[in-house]
């Protein structure tokens, strides 16, 4: 992808991105130890809120519940589920 299309792919709207979701989570009251995604299907409400924060701070690129990702690997059955709430919560972000 050239630099240009990345750009243009950016001002496309609220993207959503692996990262280091955890941390924030942890901030957030999620207790060490605990299975991410778990935790997070059973608080939606604390990522749709961390989201929320970033996109009306300005951000337009946030950072999902999606461990592995950055390895490419596919996502396991938990993850699938926590970026399925994600993606349906989206346009809340926009």
């Amino acid at each position: 992808m050239k630099r240009s299309e990345f750009s243009e792919w950016c001002r496309a709207g609220v993207r959503l991105l692996d990262g280091a979701t955890g941390t924030n989570l942890m901030r957030a009251g999620m207790p060490r130890g605990v299975c991410t995604e778990q935790w997070v299907l059973e608080h939606p409400q604390t990522i749709l809120k961390l989201q929320r924060d970033y996109a009306a701070a300005g951000s337009e690129v946030l950072w999902v519940c999606g461990a592995g990702f950055a390895e490419g690997l596919a996502p396991d059955e938990g993850t699938a589920q926590v970026l399925q709430m994600e993606m349906e919560h989206r346009e809340e972000l926009s």
